[in-house]
């Protein structure tokens, strides 16, 4: 393990003397990567660092020459350059240019500033190249601009700023910058000095970050960063919109020095993923959708061979079906009935119609002086008419009706149910009773 660590100390310090790691102090000069002007690339596991101090009361710009830099915004994870504003070192990011652009000119209203540069053991770049110059912090640095209309920015990378800073900003201002960073691209932003007028909800002087679609107006657009206002440390956030607003404010009371801010470009990671995977998925999916049809054609045919051979073996081996026919029964034939009975009326006939109603009223009173028949027992209907005797010498048994009536018809059955309730044909007198008729 001490073996270990006394080796990674050992490379470490190498790597720190390759850098001429040292202390810039002139009011200009240039600083670069190590090898930057004899090589073509910078070597691998270098971690250095550039420190510039100026006089008192001046501040610093560091402007790129030349930035290439392995590695993908926004964080930078395998070489990187981390800038470091004013003398309590405060960061605002790192920057690297494999999908990312020159950054912007760096401002540090203190006299001190510091570089960082860190590559790891894979690939490199050709490295970078900057100048410095220092300027006074009581007096208007140029980079700011009057208010009068919307400031519309379209460069991949660039400063925003206070009118007059880092001098105090006037009155009564109300500046718009529009950033057209497009589609597929994202954006990062640092704010390396921010000093306004402090009030409790920053409603006076404010400065305000939003976002939206390239259309949107500013009041369209969602908020990135609430107001803020007072004095803040530098700060750097990121964005993906398409269009970003900054707004600053200041009422008629109390100024401070302002803000700077600067801003660079890079293209998305989502959009770079995306052609990645796009890439990758349009064969997977071609392959998958041919093997797909492949396997559904040969289960398919599969299916349909056994459903052949099934057919086949049920067609062989099915047995022979009995097949039973109902047939209707045979209509009624028509036919005649037997002579009448020994009672003296004939049975309904076969086809199980009902006789001809016979009517219910009562006979007329009985005459008993009269020469007519005895009325039939009680409960029978009376006849409609007057009966007629059998005709003189007619035996008693009644021929076969009709006369004529072949043989070897069928009897009626003995006593047909009439429907509907309708009783039987009534009984005939006896015939040895019967006085003649009509009387003589």
């Amino acid at each position: 393990m001490f073996l270990i660590l006394l080796t990674g100390f050992l490379l470490l310090k190498v790597s720190l003397v390759e850098c001429n790691q040292g202390f810039y102090t002139s009011s200009f000069g240039t600083v670069s990567s190590p090898s930057y002007l004899t090589s073509s690339t910078y070597a691998n596991n270098l971690y250095c660092t550039y420190d510039i101090t100026v006089g008192s009361g001046s501040g610093i710009k560091l402007t790129w020459l030349s930035f290439d830099i392995k590695g993908k915004m926004p964080n930078c994870d395998d070489d990187y350059v981390e800038i470091f504003i004013g003398c309590g070192r405060h960061s605002i990011g790192k920057y690297c240019s494999e999908n990312g652009y020159q950054p912007f000119d760096v401002y540090s209203r203190d006299n001190c500033l510091r570089i960082r540069f860190k590559s790891d053991g894979s690939g490199a770049g050709k490295g970078f190249q900057a100048t410095y110059t220092s300027f006074s912090s009581g007096s208007p640095s140029g980079v700011g601009g009057s208010c009068l209309s919307t400031r519309t920015l379209s460069s991949t990378s660039g400063i925003i700023s206070s009118p007059y800073w880092p001098r105090d900003y006037p009155s009564l201002q109300d500046c718009y910058w529009k950033i057209e960073v497009g589609r597929k691209k994202s954006i990062k932003i640092a704010f390396m000095d921010f000093d306004l007028e402090y009030d409790f909800g920053c409603d006076d002087d404010k400065v305000k970050v939003k976002g939206g679609d390239d259309s949107d107006s500013y009041d369209r657009s969602s908020t990135i960063r609430n107001s803020a206002c007072g004095e803040k440390s530098p700060f750097h956030f990121t964005s993906s919109k398409e269009r970003i607003w900054i707004r600053f404010k200041s009422d008629s009371f109390r100024s401070e020095r302002g803000f700077v801010a600067g801003y660079v470009m890079y293209e998305s990671s989502d959009s770079s993923l995306g052609g990645v995977v796009v890439g990758i998925l349009l064969p997977l999916v071609f392959v998958f959708v041919c093997a797909g049809c492949i396997y559904y054609r040969c289960v398919r045919q599969r299916r349909l061979a056994r459903a052949q051979q099934h057919i086949t073996v049920a067609h062989v081996t099915a047995p022979p079906q009995q097949v039973t026919i109902n047939h209707p029964p045979p209509a009624p034939q028509p036919g005649y009935g037997p002579p009448p009975s020994q009672a003296g009326y004939f049975p309904p006939p076969q086809s199980g119609y009902a006789p001809p109603p016979q009517p219910g009223y009562a006979p007329p009173p009985y005459n008993k002086s009269g020469s007519y028949p005895a009325a039939p027992p009680g409960g029978q209907p009376y006849p409609p008419g007057p009966l007629a005797p059998y005709p003189p010498g007619e035996p008693a048994g009644v021929p076969p009706y009709p006369t004529g009536q072949p043989d070897g018809v069928p009897p009626y059955p003995a006593v047909q149910p009439a429907p509907g309730g309708v009783a039987p044909y009534p009984s005939a007198p006896p015939p040895a009773t019967a006085p003649p008729y009509p009387p003589q």
